[in-house]
């Protein structure tokens, strides 16, 4: 297809019309005969001609609103052709464009600028970072309803401080191709040692694409190194939202509080002792991963016998968990395969009704735990150590018990991730 730009007469010709083509040479504009084209059916060239077929026909196979989505990002970004004109493509051939470079694990350079795609598409990322190294990639969602999937996953690393837009200011820091198994691709990026600095600016993406070879649509996620701490769950919401389990005993309270305007409650009823608790695998900000340290405000009232809060949580056969209460000592243990484990008791004595109290846990990458016990004025009134490697990552819950008979309220508040272990 010819294109030309109009001056006092034609300003400039570009491409083949009919059996004519225009084009430009050295020393001005050229016009020659139309070369004619070979039947083209080497193997190479019938794979890809099958390839951009298998794109286009997985654009017939997203929603109207995806579709929607594609041609409002197509309308914020524009192309330069052969004459310099700018000019913008339809959504269709975005993603016919974006598609192919994700079978090729090629980063869209350009194309999608990642501030531009998250206007209009949601993240499955969330990317954490400390100075010095990677610090948490997880994704937390999947954006096709199969499971036979293979991820490729990207970092991006800013080239300059001051160049904050555009795939063209980042460059590669990794590549990670994998099938699907896991929520977490932590340990890929933790294996990379990318070095990333404090404040330095990053770039974190991935896309999915079907086992037989189509594209799904690629997600991104910018941030800057260092930024703490990170919300695993600060309950400011009506709701329990991503957990399941005893939900009927836990809600949102808003009239005992720590931080902010809201706790998680879990409430206990008189006559007999009972026990509940609730987990959550997805659909939170951050989950501790090895390498992390969190912490947690708790706080017992009435005739509570112990609050609990565990994370590396598999299933309810494999966990961490961390107890105190009224009659017992602060544990940490880890349970695997059903059978529980102490890993060691913290110096300290039992809580007391009615107080807050803050246990921070360092997690090392290497199993190691450290767990420190502060009172509501902030000294430190216990400590402890121990070590497992059985879970690197997981889910995170929350239980509470009453001793026989009496009623009982258990409340949880401000749990976060401040730093590297």
């Amino acid at each position: 297809m010819a294109i030309f730009r109009p001056g006092s007469i034609v300003g400039d010709v570009s491409g083949k019309l009919g059996g004519t083509v225009f084009a430009k040479g050295r020393f001005g504009p050229v016009v020659r005969k139309r070369s004619a084209r070979s039947g083209g059916r080497t193997e190479a060239a019938l794979a890809a001609r099958g390839r951009l077929a298998g794109v286009a026909r997985s654009w017939a196979t997203q929603s109207a609103e995806t579709r929607a989505s594609w041609d409002t990002v197509a309308g914020q970004v524009q192309f330069v052709n052969r004459l310099g004109l700018a000019r913008n493509v339809t959504g269709f051939n975005l993603y016919c464009m974006v598609g192919l470079g994700v079978l090729d694990g090629v980063v869209p350079s350009g194309q999608l600028p990642p501030a531009q795609l998250l206007q209009v598409m949601p993240s499955y990322y969330n990317a954490y970072f400390l100075e010095g190294g990677p610090y948490a990639v997880t994704a937390w969602g999947s954006p096709f309803p199969v499971v036979d999937l293979e991820e490729v996953g990207y970092l991006q690393r800013g080239r300059g401080q001051t160049q904050r837009s555009g795939w063209s200011r980042f460059q590669r820091a990794y590549l990670l191709e994998r099938e699907y198994a896991t929520q977490d691709v932590y340990a890929s990026v933790e294996s990379v040692q990318p070095g990333l600095l404090d404040g330095e600016l990053f770039a974190a993406g991935g896309a999915w694409r079907f086992a037989a070879g189509l594209p799904g649509v690629p997600f991104w996620v910018p941030g800057t190194v260092g930024s703490v701490p990170w919300e695993v769950d600060y309950f400011e919401r009506s709701q329990l939202g991503p957990y399941t389990g005893g939900t009927s005993y836990f809600s949102i309270d808003t009239s005992v509080v720590h931080d902010g305007a809201a706790s998680l409650k879990c409430t206990l009823p008189a006559g007999g002792a009972v026990t509940a608790g609730i987990v959550s695998t997805a659909g939170l900000p951050l989950y501790p991963l090895a390498g992390h340290t969190f912490e947690c405000w708790v706080r017992v009232d009435g005739a509570a016998d112990r609050a609990e809060l565990w994370w590396g949580y598999n299933d309810v056969s494999n966990r961490y968990l961390w107890r105190w209460g009224t009659s017992i000592s602060c544990q940490f243990l880890k349970v695997v395969g059903g059978s529980a484990t102490v890993l060691f008791v913290c110096t300290g004595g039992v809580m007391s009704s009615g107080s807050w109290y803050r246990v921070v846990v360092s997690w090392a990458s290497d199993g190691t735990f450290t767990a420190r016990l502060y009172n509501a004025a902030g000294v430190q009134i216990g400590t402890g150590t121990g070590a497992s490697t059985d879970f690197v990552g997981g889910g995170v819950g929350f239980q509470g018990r009453n001793v026989a008979a009496s009623a009982a309220d258990v409340y949880w508040d401000a749990f976060a991730v401040t730093g590297a272990a």
